[in-house]
């Protein structure tokens, strides 16, 4: 799980995925809340790293090699 998280943050292409999916979140957040109370809509903005760190502490169970064949 550390490493994913590492390595995710080591080349340029990574980097610049994640930022296009904050960008787009942000983007997203900001359009439905359309910042009319900015003080409360601004926290919102703090989920915006969620689904990467969600992807990050869930990949581990998504694993083909051990999903067992029952």
């Amino acid at each position: 799980m550390s490493s994913l998280f590492f390595n995710s943050f080591k080349d340029a292409r990574s980097i610049i995925i994640i930022l296009g999916h904050w960008l787009l979140h942000a983007f997203g957040i900001i359009s439905l809340t359309e910042l009319k109370n900015p003080l409360n809509n601004s926290l919102f903005l703090l989920l915006i790293p969620l689904p990467a760190l969600f992807y990050i502490l869930t990949s581990t169970f998504t694993d083909p090699s051990k999903i067992r064949n029952d």
